[in-house]
């Protein structure tokens, strides 16, 4: 049994409540929610509502987490206003896809109303929680009912109603938890095309998951599994919450080294032990912030001292470690401060405008390049990049000015978050796909300011329609189709019109279906796996069809989608 669940199992013996959080609890809880989420990415990827192989909501949610994850795990403040700042940092340089994105602003909001509070009780964590909602809807330009936001906003709303009814954080936990469950059953109700294909919405799962991992770590249940860390190496992390409660804000103590240990006494040591003799012991060292929990054989110290070595050797008398380590403070101190590193500034002497665009497929890429495209950040579908790496992307053009060029739906939020962490004349294009982003460079003009490029790209989205051609990974029945596992579907915008077992004739009915008298010109983008012959019975296709409008196909060499079509 831990620590932790001993420490539990006798608060709940003597009728003793967590009624206060502080930041090394909220730092462990949000730990918990983290490994509980790796358990379910898989799972929550399943409940993307297109039957194509980019269900990444999942994906994006723990990548995104596990950036904040990372950002508080060396700081030893407990301090909850200090800690829930830079969870809300290190989320927003993580932030991934539209779903990270908006879980990055909902902590962003709680961090706001833990601002300048070195604890909590179950009141102001129910108004954190609204904070985030409210943040979270301000983010969005144009909010949907029936995703991550309804179930946030939702939850929010009953948990200011449960904490004026319960001051125990478990109790409060378990009934948001229940609140949260609630909102997410509704939302297929609230978007029909949930309801179409038979799921919830998977953003609003990330966040119940989260939440249920948050009251598993509360409740001292332990969770052991393999989270990716900032390098994309597994890594086995163990939830330890047995050091709960100890004092670590080192404020006024940033010198020496917080040290802790385990031992499992001797049999001789256990009939002379004392906690009290042993604190004097660690007291005539300098030892300070001493927090000494014992229960049997057991014994947890921590302390923080000048001499680490000698504390080791007195400890040793008593009994073997289970667990040490000693960390210098003042190196984590240096580490917190560099927290508040200055923005991205930008270069005088560098080129005037420089475009950064987000593209799948050495092919596409160079085509971005050769239209004048300064950057290419690798991403798309199933590979959303992170706002810290458009951060990266504006250090290394080192320009005066930068548009950026997001490619993909999905990657337009984490693009615009940028402009917090940036002190550089920066547009945002929105574009939503390839042949977009294509169009948008076509009008990129290096002598002209920032604000005038955007214009010119802005009106040039106006006149580009996109398609693609994927397969289907599942069965389901959309858009008036029924599809197959397997079959290629051919996509216009947003809706699926056609879908076959054949490659050639599903692209033949898409294209029918883009190109209309108004159209000029017709680009086609094969993609990694896509075979040399079938791309030139398409051009074949369109050539004696269309004999009037210019055909262009191009090696694109992406994943996932076999073509990109652009109508202009």
């Amino acid at each position: 049994m831990s620590l932790y669940k001993m420490y539990r199992e006798r608060t709940r013996e003597a009728k003793v409540m967590i009624q206060s959080m502080d930041g090394a609890l909220y730092k462990a809880l949000f730990s918990g929610g983290v490994a509980f989420f790796e358990k379910n990415v898989e799972y929550i990827n399943s409940l993307n509502v297109f039957p194509v192989p980019d269900g990444d909501t999942g994906t994006n949610m723990h990548l995104t987490i596990v950036s904040g994850r990372n950002e508080i795990s060396t700081l030893t403040s407990t301090d909850l206003g200090v800690i829930s700042k830079q969870l809300s940092r290190g989320l927003l340089l993580g932030a991934r896809g539209n779903s990270g994105v908006i879980l990055s602003q909902i902590f962003r909001g709680i961090a706001q109303g833990f601002e300048k509070h070195k604890t909590a009780d179950t009141k102001l964590f129910a108004e954190g929680l609204k904070k985030g909602a409210e943040v979270a809807y301000k983010s969005v330009m144009r909010p949907v009912e029936g995703t991550i936001l309804t179930v946030i906003r939702e939850t929010a709303k009953d948990a200011v109603k449960i904490a004026r009814k319960t001051d125990d954080f478990e109790s409060f936990l378990e009934q948001v938890l229940e609140a949260a469950k609630k909102s997410l059953a509704k939302t297929p109700d609230l978007l029909p095309v949930l309801k179409e294909v038979g799921v919830v919405d998977s953003g609003g799962q990330g966040l119940v998951i989260l939440f249920e991992g948050m009251l598993k770590a509360l409740r001292g249940e332990e969770i052991d599994t393999a989270v990716i860390a900032g390098d994309g190496d597994y890594v086995p992390v163990t939830l330890d919450l047995s050091d709960f409660g100890f004092d670590d804000d080192h404020e006024h103590d940033a010198y020496g080294f917080c040290t802790e240990f385990i031992i499992r006494l001797h049999e001789r040591a256990q009939k002379t032990y004392s906690n009290e003799k042993l604190q004097k012991q660690l007291e005539s060292l300098d030892g300070n912030s001493i927090v000494i929990v014992s229960d049997d054989d057991i014994v947890k110290v921590h302390v923080h001292t000048e001499h680490p070595l000698q504390v080791f050797e007195i400890a040793s008398t008593l009994g073997e470690f289970v667990t040490l380590k000693s960390e210098n403070m003042q190196e984590q101190f240096e580490k917190q401060k560099e927290h508040n590193e200055p923005k991205v500034q930008a270069n005088p002497q560098g080129p005037k405008v420089a475009v950064i665009a987000v593209a799948s497929g050495s092919g596409v890429a160079n085509l971005f390049k050769d239209l004048g495209c300064a950057y290419v950040i690798e991403g798309g579908q199933t590979l959303n990049p992170s706002t810290q790496d458009f951060v990266k992307a504006i250090e290394e053009v080192g320009a005066q000015e930068v548009v950026i060029l997001p490619n993909n739906s999905n990657i337009i939020l984490a693009a615009q978050q940028t402009k917090e962490l940036v002190d550089i004349p920066l547009e945002i294009i929105p574009t939503r796909t390839i042949p977009q982003g294509l169009a948008a460079m076509i009008h990129f003009n290096s002598e002209s300011s920032v604000e005038d490029i955007a214009t010119g790209m802005n009106n040039a989205l106006e006149n580009v329609r996109s398609g693609q051609v994927t397969y289907a990974v599942r069965d389901t029945t959309m858009d008036g189709l029924t599809i197959k596992q397997g079959d290629f579907i051919g996509i216009d915008e947003k809706t699926i019109v056609s879908a076959d077992k054949s490659l050639v004739e599903s692209t033949k009915a898409l294209l029918d279906e883009m190109i209309d008298e108004d159209a000029e010109i017709v680009t086609v983008i094969a993609g990694a796996d896509t075979k040399v012959k079938d791309t030139k019975t398409i051009y074949e296709y369109l050539v004696e069809k269309h004999p009037d409008i210019d055909i262009e196909c191009f090696d694109g060499k992406q994943p996932v989608y076999n073509f990109l079509i652009s109508v202009e």
